[in-house]
């Protein structure tokens, strides 16, 4: 039997709003967004069988797509910001800062082209902020991981060469997206989404802006 689909929704909208309407500060917004992915992965896990969990050929390491520009929401930006602040990241958060400056102007094509990587990988290619990674970076789950670095390695020639995803996964971390937007909107909080080095960086660089944003005011970066 598959997924009740409204059930779904239903349960992560009510979960999303009860959290954000709890959340007064980052560790606030950070438990939100863990709930969101919560329930999102035990969704997944109850949908999928063995069949389907073969097609998800991602493993630590595999950072072909990490080339790409994510969109986070704010919150998401503000509990990787507040994590970033702990001293034994430090190195690690100047490394944003750097890229946050470049990456500002660069758009999509440009940056596949250059082959610029996310700043948060390590050398091994492994997310160092895997707990917190954005939803976005969750919904994509290549099945293929040899055609999907060869789609990446040819988009910026105007070419195409489609990325072969786990339809599943994508539907349902964009639904669980959707539902946090959709959460910030009617509590009258900024719902807007960024690019992940900008956001994380304006909270790093401004700590204050965590109130702001819980205030409902509108984040200028």
């Amino acid at each position: 039997m598959g997924v009740d689909h409204t059930a779904f929704s239903a349960t992560l909208q009510q979960a999303i709003g009860e959290k954000l309407a709890e959340a007064a500060d980052a560790a606030g917004l950070r438990a939100m967004l863990d709930t969101a992915v919560q329930i999102t992965e035990r969704t997944l896990a109850e949908e999928s069988d063995r069949e389907q969990a073969a097609l998800v050929a991602c493993h630590a390491g595999c950072s072909a797509c990490c080339s790409l520009n994510v969109a986070v929401l704010l919150p998401e930006a503000i509990a990787i910001a507040a994590w970033l602040r702990e001293p034994a990241f430090a190195q690690l958060a100047e490394t944003v800062g750097t890229f946050a400056r470049y990456l500002r102007w660069v758009d999509d094509e440009e940056r596949i082209r250059l082959r610029i990587p996310c700043a948060f990988l390590d050398h091994r290619g492994w997310c160092l902020i895997h707990p917190l990674r954005p939803l976005m970076c969750r919904s994509i789950a290549a099945t293929d991981p040899d055609q999907c670095r060869k789609s990446l390695e040819i988009t910026w020639m105007d070419d195409e060469e489609p990325v072969m995803l786990n339809l599943e996964q994508k539907f349902f971390y964009d639904e669980a997206f959707m539902h946090v937007a959709t959460a910030l909107d009617r509590r009258g909080l900024d719902s807007r989404s960024m690019e992940l080095h900008t956001a994380v960086q304006a909270f790093r660089d401004r700590p204050e802006r965590v109130a702001d944003f819980l205030a409902g005011e509108r984040i200028s970066l």
